[in-house]
């Protein structure tokens, strides 16, 4: 472990729960912890399983198979229902649909084991805000609108798709989009002080589905292999392709400011094409800490879980956590500037 990443070790320790953190730059592993589990234990990701998503969707739209600037309608044409016909993909990436939810966050979130109920929701949802016009995160239906575009311009199921163009080729063999039976019992349980959440989270019927903008459960070091090989021009460890070389600066072309506050948080959020960006803004938390540079990228778990890389000190951070908690913000945030401050050494020495 490097010398000056201790304190970042000591900030997990003390935390408690289960917990893994892999921090790399370039090929060296500066921290490879994991507490309360193994290596191997799988965490339910969150939102650090946006990306996966964004991800094909952009080698989808490089392979012609998608067009960004299409309307959705376009592929799924009962989503114009209610004034939405016009929203493009890429207003969906940049979390500009103009709702961001169907039914409510709760409504939502009641319906995210069932792929055909979050589709009629979609389609009977109401717009909240004109499309295009400011961020607001879409938190569950970012991932059920992209995925369901994908599934009718391929004709193909999310999750096989998602094995076949991104895990597979990635070598992420600790990376699913919805547990298998076999794989179950490795999962991580999370923790939280609601009994009935926590019961509901750690089900077979939750950590089983699909639910693409919350569901991948993996290993840290799966993750920092994923940003790992988006820094490295799109190529795995084995130096073959996984995605295209111009995709990173495709997914992380900034798509608001730091005076674009998100509707949804209620603070400003700097968004990119499927990814959460670094860099200051008057967010006390922002969702990639402090102090990562402007052009770092990533996307934070609900507090819960974050990974992010920068492509200036070439730090890559996969920090997946079990804890649902008050101060998982302030958690997040000191973990990242820990790491990132180490960063400004390295892109100093540059």
């Amino acid at each position: 472990m490097h010398d000056s990443l201790a304190p970042v070790l000591n900030l997990v320790r003390q935390r408690g729960g289960s917990a893994q953190l892999v921090v790399l730059r370039d090929d060296e592993v500066l921290v490879d912890h994991a507490q309360g589990h193994g290596p191997d234990g799988l965490f339910w990701s969150w939102s650090v399983s946006k990306p996966y998503l964004s991800i094909l969707v952009h080698q989808l739209a490089a392979a012609s198979v998608l067009d960004l600037d299409a309307a959705v309608s376009y592929y799924w044409p009962e989503f114009a229902r209610h004034g939405k016909g016009s929203i493009t993909l890429r207003q969906v990436l940049h979390h500009r649909a103009g709702f961001s939810t169907s039914r409510g966050l709760l409504g939502d979130a009641l319906a995210m084991t069932d792929w055909r109920r979050s589709i009629r929701n979609i389609e009977n949802a109401h717009l909240s805000t004109v499309p295009g016009a400011v961020p607001s995160y879409q938190v569950f239906t970012y991932g059920f609108i992209l995925g369901e575009v994908i599934e009718r311009a391929t004709r193909r199921r999310l999750r096989p798709l998602m094995d076949e163009w991104l895990l597979t080729p990635l070598g992420a063999t600790n990376t699913m989009l919805g547990v298998t039976e076999h794989a179950f019992s490795r999962c991580v349980p999370i923790r939280s002080s609601v009994p009935l959440a926590t019961t509901a989270l750690n089900s077979r019927s939750v950590r089983m589905a699909v639910i693409p903008s919350a569901g991948v459960s993996t290993t840290a070091r799966d993750v920092a292999r994923l940003y790992e090989m988006l820094l490295n021009d799109g190529r795995g460890r084995d130096g073959a392709q996984v995605v295209p070389p111009e995709i990173l600066l495709q997914a992380t072309a900034a798509s608001s400011t730091e005076a674009d506050v998100d509707g949804f948080a209620r603070t400003p959020i700097l968004w990119a094409n499927g990814f959460q960006l670094g860099g200051r803004t008057p967010n006390l938390y922002p969702p990639l800490g402090s102090v990562a540079g402007p052009r770092a990228f990533g996307h934070n778990g609900s507090n819960v879980c974050v990974a992010w890389a920068d492509p200036d000190s070439r730090l890559i951070v996969a920090y997946l956590t079990n804890r649902v908690t008050s101060d998982g913000a302030r958690h997040m945030t000191a973990v990242s500037n820990a790491i990132a401050s180490i960063g400004l050494t390295f892109r100093n020495d540059c």
